[in-house]
């Protein structure tokens, strides 16, 4: 979270992304979804393909649909 406060949103979320793909913890992914929304208020593509890989890659099991927070 550091590189937010850095101003360095494209870099946060470039990180978060990687620690999402190597584990798709909740905290994680909460965190990557809403530093999404700050970067645009169009973000709801981008979450939308982040449950889609979450989904495809470990199941999806033990992570509630509210981390992506799309309102659903």
């Amino acid at each position: 979270m550091s590189l937010l406060f850095l101003e360095r949103l494209d870099d946060a979320i470039e990180v978060l992304r990687e620690l999402a793909r190597a584990s798709a913890e909740e905290p994680v992914l909460f965190n990557l979804a809403t530093l999404m929304e700050l970067r645009t208020d169009h973000a709801g593509l981008e979450k939308v393909d982040l449950l889609k890989r979450v989904v495809a890659g470990t199941g999806g099991e033990g992570v509630r649909a509210g981390c992506f927070k799309l309102g659903l």
